[in-house]
This record gives structure tokens, sequence and C-alpha cells, in this order.
């Protein structure tokens, strides 16, 4: 949204009022030479958007992994030693029987 305001604040450095300026009625002549440098504007603003989304899967995919070798570790362990987890619900209930 910040490079969309920005890239359409540089497309239409003379209109007032902001990004709400965009959404006014504007001429047919006036059009024509604005939509060109709009789409503009919204071409970087959704590479921008899909690029952020493609980093935002590097560090997903790193997660992922680190969680499956954890549980692949705690589910081979788990067979030899009996459960290593406690359930939510049980720490909570232990928690507020040591209380009172």
């Amino acid at each position: 949204a910040v490079v969309l305001q920005h890239e359409s604040a540089a497309a239409r450095p003379a209109a007032g009022g902001g990004a709400g300026a965009l959404l006014a009625p504007v001429p047919a002549a006036a059009r024509v030479q604005v939509s060109g440098p709009l789409a503009t504007a919204f071409g970087h603003t959704f590479l921008w958007a899909a690029g952020m989304a493609a980093l935002a899967i590097v560090p997903a995919v790193a997660l992922l992994r680190a969680e499956r070798a954890g549980r692949r570790q705690s589910h081979g362990s788990a067979e030899r030693k009996g459960p290593v987890t406690v359930a939510p619900w049980d720490a909570l209930r232990r928690r507020t029987e040591s209380r009172g």
C-alpha cells in the first residue's frame, strides 16, 4: 500500500488530496496521460508484494524442515523411553493445582 501510494503520488503530482484523489472522476484527456504511470505504479506494487511473499516462503520451509526433523528424533526416542511431551491441558491443570 505504501509503495502504491508513493508511486501514485509521483504519477499525479498536481492532484491534491493524496490517494483519495485517484478515485475522483478524471477527464478522458487526463486519463490517457495518467493511465500509463498508474499502471506502472500498480505493477511495481504487485512485484513488491510477490517478492515479499516469495521471501516469506524461505523461512517457512526452513521451519517446516526443522519441525519434521524434531518430530523424527522425538518419535524415535519415544518408542524406547515412552512419551516425551505433556499435553498442554495437563500442564495447565498441574499449574493451577499447585497454586491452590
